[in-house]
Protein backbone atom coordinates (compact mmCIF):
# COMPACT_ATOMS: atom_id res chain seq x y z
CA UNK A 1 0.00 0.00 0.00
CA UNK A 2 2.71 2.39 0.64
CA UNK A 3 4.51 1.90 -2.87
CA UNK A 4 1.32 3.18 -4.35
CA UNK A 5 1.01 6.46 -1.93
CA UNK A 6 4.22 6.79 -2.72
CA UNK A 7 3.33 6.58 -6.81
CA UNK A 8 0.27 9.04 -5.88
CA UNK A 9 2.23 11.37 -4.45
CA UNK A 10 4.85 11.42 -7.06
CA UNK A 11 2.14 11.94 -9.83
CA UNK A 12 0.47 15.10 -7.62
CA UNK A 13 3.62 17.12 -7.45
CA UNK A 14 4.51 16.49 -10.90
CA UNK A 15 1.39 16.87 -12.58
CA UNK A 16 2.24 19.79 -14.51
CA UNK A 17 5.34 18.33 -15.77
CA UNK A 18 4.11 15.03 -16.79
CA UNK A 19 1.54 16.39 -18.79
CA UNK A 20 3.98 18.62 -20.53
CA UNK A 21 5.90 15.81 -21.20
CA UNK A 22 2.76 13.64 -22.37
CA UNK A 23 1.73 16.66 -25.00
CA UNK A 24 5.45 17.11 -26.33
CA UNK A 25 4.86 13.42 -26.54
CA UNK A 26 1.79 13.25 -28.36
CA UNK A 27 3.18 15.82 -30.85
CA UNK A 28 6.01 13.92 -31.61
CA UNK A 29 4.26 11.07 -32.67
CA UNK A 30 1.75 13.27 -34.78
CA UNK A 31 4.61 15.57 -36.27
CA UNK A 32 7.04 12.52 -36.75
CA UNK A 33 4.31 10.04 -38.27
CA UNK A 34 5.88 7.26 -36.11
CA UNK A 35 3.37 4.28 -36.11
CA UNK A 36 2.71 4.76 -39.87
CA UNK A 37 6.20 4.58 -40.80
CA UNK A 38 6.50 1.80 -38.49
CA UNK A 39 3.65 -0.20 -40.26
CA UNK A 40 5.29 0.77 -43.26
CA UNK A 41 8.40 -1.34 -42.12
CA UNK A 42 6.86 -3.90 -40.90
CA UNK A 43 4.18 -4.48 -43.62
CA UNK A 44 6.31 -4.12 -47.11
CA UNK A 45 9.01 -6.02 -48.22
CA UNK A 46 12.62 -4.40 -49.01
CA UNK A 47 11.70 -3.78 -52.31
CA UNK A 48 8.57 -3.25 -52.09
CA UNK A 49 9.35 0.29 -50.31
CA UNK A 50 12.64 0.94 -52.32
CA UNK A 51 10.10 0.19 -55.43
CA UNK A 52 7.42 2.79 -53.75
CA UNK A 53 10.20 5.64 -52.54
CA UNK A 54 12.24 5.62 -56.53
CA UNK A 55 8.41 6.05 -58.17
CA UNK A 56 8.65 9.80 -56.86
CA UNK A 57 12.25 10.45 -57.97
CA UNK A 58 12.62 12.66 -61.29
CA UNK A 59 15.26 10.29 -62.59
CA UNK A 60 13.18 7.36 -62.21
CA UNK A 61 10.08 5.40 -63.02
CA UNK A 62 8.73 1.98 -62.90
CA UNK A 63 9.50 2.21 -67.47
CA UNK A 64 11.17 5.37 -67.93
CA UNK A 65 14.51 7.13 -67.07
CA UNK A 66 16.58 4.91 -65.25
CA UNK A 67 13.60 2.28 -64.54
CA UNK A 68 14.65 1.61 -60.86
CA UNK A 69 10.94 0.07 -60.93
CA UNK A 70 11.03 -2.41 -63.38
CA UNK A 71 14.69 -3.72 -62.48
CA UNK A 72 13.08 -4.07 -59.15
CA UNK A 73 10.01 -6.11 -60.45
CA UNK A 74 12.59 -8.44 -62.18
CA UNK A 75 14.27 -9.36 -59.45
CA UNK A 76 11.47 -9.65 -57.10
CA UNK A 77 10.09 -12.03 -59.93
CA UNK A 78 12.51 -14.15 -60.97
CA UNK A 79 15.73 -15.49 -59.53
CA UNK A 80 19.04 -14.36 -60.38
CA UNK A 81 22.12 -16.84 -59.83
CA UNK A 82 24.20 -14.21 -62.02
CA UNK A 83 23.78 -10.72 -63.09
CA UNK A 84 21.87 -10.13 -66.28
CA UNK A 85 23.00 -7.81 -68.36
CA UNK A 86 21.10 -4.32 -68.40
CA UNK A 87 20.75 -1.72 -71.77
CA UNK A 88 19.50 1.41 -71.04
CA UNK A 89 17.85 3.27 -74.21
CA UNK A 90 17.19 6.35 -72.56
CA UNK A 91 19.29 9.06 -73.20
CA UNK A 92 21.61 8.87 -69.98
CA UNK A 93 21.95 5.38 -70.24
CA UNK A 94 22.78 4.88 -66.88
CA UNK A 95 22.07 1.64 -65.57
CA UNK A 96 21.43 1.25 -61.53
CA UNK A 97 23.47 -2.25 -61.23
CA UNK A 98 23.32 -1.53 -57.23
CA UNK A 99 19.68 -2.68 -57.46
CA UNK A 100 21.83 -6.35 -57.60
CA UNK A 101 23.73 -5.87 -54.72
CA UNK A 102 21.51 -7.30 -51.90
CA UNK A 103 21.13 -10.24 -54.26
CA UNK A 104 23.82 -13.04 -53.53
CA UNK A 105 26.09 -13.70 -57.08
CA UNK A 106 29.41 -14.44 -56.42
CA UNK A 107 30.12 -12.05 -59.49
CA UNK A 108 28.49 -8.85 -59.25
CA UNK A 109 31.29 -7.22 -61.22
CA UNK A 110 30.43 -9.30 -64.26
CA UNK A 111 27.44 -9.61 -66.21
CA UNK A 112 26.08 -12.40 -68.50
CA UNK A 113 24.45 -12.15 -71.95
CA UNK A 114 22.49 -15.24 -71.33
CA UNK A 115 19.52 -12.85 -69.86
CA UNK A 116 19.17 -9.30 -70.85
CA UNK A 117 17.35 -6.33 -69.39
CA UNK A 118 15.87 -3.87 -72.09
CA UNK A 119 14.86 -0.25 -70.66
CA UNK A 120 13.14 2.37 -72.38
CA UNK A 121 12.86 0.31 -75.59
CA UNK A 122 11.04 1.61 -78.87
CA UNK A 123 10.51 1.12 -82.06
CA UNK A 124 13.98 3.36 -83.16
CA UNK A 125 15.94 0.41 -81.95
CA UNK A 126 14.77 -2.40 -83.41
CA UNK A 127 17.49 -3.30 -85.47
CA UNK A 128 19.51 -2.87 -82.42
CA UNK A 129 18.33 -6.15 -81.01
CA UNK A 130 17.41 -9.77 -82.81
CA UNK A 131 14.21 -10.70 -80.90
CA UNK A 132 14.13 -13.90 -82.51
CA UNK A 133 17.28 -15.10 -80.71
CA UNK A 134 15.64 -14.92 -77.43
CA UNK A 135 12.16 -15.80 -75.30
CA UNK A 136 10.40 -13.03 -73.79
CA UNK A 137 10.64 -13.97 -70.15
CA UNK A 138 8.75 -10.34 -69.35
CA UNK A 139 6.97 -7.74 -71.12
CA UNK A 140 6.15 -4.29 -69.65
CA UNK A 141 4.45 -2.19 -72.76
CA UNK A 142 6.80 -3.12 -74.95
CA UNK A 143 9.24 -0.34 -73.50
CA UNK A 144 11.02 -2.95 -70.64
CA UNK A 145 11.27 -6.76 -71.45
CA UNK A 146 13.49 -9.23 -69.57
CA UNK A 147 15.10 -11.51 -72.56
CA UNK A 148 16.82 -15.14 -72.03
CA UNK A 149 18.60 -16.40 -75.20
CA UNK A 150 17.94 -19.03 -76.90
CA UNK A 151 20.35 -21.90 -76.67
Amino acid sequence: MIKIKNIVNFVNKNIKILLIFFFLFVIFIQTTNLPYKIYYIVKLSYYERLAKNYEKIFYSGFCEKQSHGYLIHIITKFEHTFLPKVINFEKEKRVPYWLFQNIDIPTLDKTDDRKIILLNFDDSFKNEIDFLKYKILDNYKNRCFFLERND
